[in-house]
């Protein structure tokens, strides 16, 4: 199990995280109770504990990719390839930037989906990538307690050139 920790107001908030949330995972609030027990026992007396469990924003990216012309045949595996660095970078346990787990709050550039994308074998360049289905988003902001949750990515390989 990983956690992360966050201070706000005074009070020190213990976030609880189990797998990759295929479907969102939460903590039970047997668990919850079960370590809010064992760190009030172990509490300053000044400090209030908060246990909850993760809030994940869902958010979509829709891409559109051009594949090398000597990989035309491979696009199938080029897209999934693709969606793979895409899920392994957004998920909250062992993605992010140093691949230890997202970091709570930290919000999703339009840039770091271009490099995941550009970098995969086969892939010329990217041409469009939109978050939400908005074309005017650069980034999804995340609140100080959330971690996101990409529902499943639309990657198309268009056959338009610049």
């Amino acid at each position: 199990m990983r956690t992360a920790r966050h201070r706000r107001d005074g009070a020190y908030t213990r976030l609880l995280s189990d797998h990759l949330p295929v479907v969102l995972i939460l903590p039970g609030s047997a668990l919850l109770q079960k370590v809010k027990a064992y760190l009030d026992e172990r509490r300053l007396i000044t400090t209030r504990i908060e246990v909850t469990g993760p809030v994940y924003k869902e958010f979509s990216i829709e891409a559109d990719i051009v594949v090398e012309l000597r990989m035309e045949r491979c696009e199938a595996d080029i897209v999934q390839k693709g969606m793979q660095n895409l899920k392994r970078f957004f998920h909250p346990l062992t993605g992010g930037p140093d691949e230890d787990g997202w970091p709570m709050g930290r919000s999703v550039h339009k840039s770091e989906v271009y490099y995941l994308l550009e970098k995969v074998e086969g892939v010329d360049y990217v041409k469009t990538v939109v978050f939400n289905g908005s074309n005017w988003l650069d980034k999804i902001e995340m609140g100080e307690t959330q971690l996101p949750y990409l529902r499943e990515p639309d990657i198309r390989v268009s056959s338009q050139r610049l």
